[in-house]
């Protein structure tokens, strides 16, 4: 067995973002492993176990090139640093749309 990637699901608070406690990070694919679908993979995973423990909402913190690659996974910026951006992808979407 090959290890082809990796991501975090976790609680951490950031001081100057006191309401939104659980995070989508570090997500690491090989680049001889980009194109695969690993990456979705991971995403999904951490949608489901987040469902799973009832968190409301699942947040990241990104750089501006890969804004569309999670918009397409359902998240939405809602908040633009200085050279990063703040997504969020709602729980209560995968039960409306009947993901789960």
């Amino acid at each position: 067995m090959v290890l082809a990637g990796a991501s975090e699901l976790k609680y951490r608070e950031y001081s100057v973002y006191p309401n939104y406690n659980y995070w989508l990070d570090g997500i690491y694919v090989p680049i001889k492993d980009c194109g695969k679908g690993i990456s979705t993979a991971l995403i999904e995973f951490a949608k489901i176990k987040a469902f799973e423990l009832k968190v409301s909402a699942i947040y990241l913190r990104c750089e501006g090139h890969l804004v569309k690659f999670y918009e397409i996974h359902g998240f939405q910026v809602f908040f633009g640093e200085e050279t990063k951006f703040i997504m969020e992808f709602k729980i209560n979407t995968l039960r409306e749309a009947g993901d789960l």
